[in-house]
């Protein structure tokens, strides 16, 4: 009995941490990302496509990639780090335009003001 309980408890925290080491950290991605989109004044129904959340191992980072309706030759990457040590800021946002024009939308650079008086940026 004594070792069901211990093997049970074993497993239990493996899936706690797994749960915690993964899953937490992209749903808060998601949630910065969507509360970025927010601040540049779009909304969800704005987005053409965006690719599943993936994550970088090697810079430490969560990313997507997003095409809005109104911008399709502009491909927006929203990355998302829960640790100052990999990126300066939590939220960063680049963009590339197929056909080199400045993209409609926001850069960071241009909202980061107002990230940061808003708080999303630590």
């Amino acid at each position: 009995m004594d070792n069901k309980i211990k093997v049970s408890v074993l497993i239990m925290l493996m899936v706690l941490s797994y749960l915690y080491s993964f899953k937490f950290h992209e749903y808060e991605a998601m949630k910065e990302i969507n509360r970025t989109i927010v601040k540049q004044g779009l909304h969800r129904n704005d987005i053409l496509r965006q690719t599943k959340l993936k994550k970088d191992r090697n810079r430490d980072v969560y990313y997507s990639e997003i095409i809005f309706k109104d911008n399709v030759n502009t491909v927006y990457t929203y990355f998302y780090s829960h640790s100052r040590k990999a990126v300066p800021f939590q939220i960063s946002i680049t963009s590339f335009n197929s056909k080199n024009k400045s993209p409609k939308h926001s850069s960071i650079y241009d909202i980061k003001k107002t990230l940061l008086n808003n708080d999303i940026l630590y």
